[in-house]
């Protein structure tokens, strides 16, 4: 993502905010705000200057990117609320229009968690293991299209888990730990994958100078550990605060029915 694709959607998030305070909508916090704003600067950092030029030269840098892509970036967006924040803040026309694309049937296949899962567990291992990942290294198109399938895929995965936006399909705090367990050991065993392979995956880092002096296969290999354990770790941690959020919630439940029960005692 460029510099100026990433202030542009800054800049339409922030008229967004703007828009949907002076209608009287719910407001949009400043966590949520922070949380946008951070996944913008998490892509523009890893998709341009100086990260960018290290990744066409480097394994284990463009793993980073694809971390970034896969794991980081994509919820911070989604916890900013911006298809929520997009239906309050826009005219009423384009909110019309805006809402019948996300209850088409399309949008509504695509976020089911089950095809969500599925699609973002094929783009990871197709985008490592297949010559789309070789041809991206030798076509900037090809690049721009393997990034925007990562982000993509990456959305839509994460997307029922934040619980953010309008969504068709309800999904439990148990489901959600269901789809979080099936998904981590992907990350490893892909990355465990890179990591053991004997001989250099991508003919592209042979021939083009590593810009940390180490050698493609050992360049390689810390890109299968950075997959394994930056992938693992994130999935771990995305874990925990669903494990924490639901216990928050059945706290809250809790006292609801307490304040229930006594007001309807003698």
């Amino acid at each position: 993502m460029s510099y100026a694709l990433s202030v542009a959607c800054l800049l339409a998030y922030a008229a967004g905010v703007h828009w949907n305070r002076i209608r009287g909508r719910r407001p949009v916090t400043l966590w949520q705000i922070v949380a946008f704003v951070a996944g913008l600067v998490a892509l523009a950092a890893a998709l341009s200057g100086p990260v960018d030029a290290l990744a066409d030269a480097s394994f284990v840098a463009h793993m980073g990117q694809h971390i970034v892509l896969l794991m980081l970036a994509p919820p911070l967006l989604l916890l900013g609320d911006p298809l929520r924040l997009a239906l309050s803040a826009s005219p009423r026309r384009v909110a019309r229009r805006l809402a019948r694309i996300l209850r088409s049937t399309l949008v509504h296949w695509l976020t089911a968690p089950l095809v969500a899962w599925l699609v973002f567990v094929a783009a990871i291992w197709t985008v490592h293991l297949s010559p789309l990942y070789e041809a991206a290294l030798q076509n900037e198109a090809v690049h721009a299209g393997e990034h925007g399938l990562l982000l993509g895929a990456a959305l839509l995965f994460w997307y029922p888990l934040v619980g953010m936006g309008p969504t068709l399909h309800p999904f439990g705090y148990l489901a959600r730990l269901l789809y979080l367990l099936l998904a981590t050991p992907q990350n490893a065993f892909l990355g465990l994958a890179i990591y053991q392979a004997r001989h250099v995956l991508y003919a592209h880092y042979l021939v083009t100078p590593n810009p940390f002096h180490v050698s493609a296969l050992a360049d390689q290999e810390a890109a299968g550990e950075l997959m394994w354990i930056a992938g693992s770790l994130v999935m771990f941690v995305a874990l925990l605060l669903v494990a924490a959020d639901w216990a928050r919630n059945d706290a809250r439940l809790a006292v609801r029915v307490d304040a229930r029960l006594e007001g309807v005692s003698p």
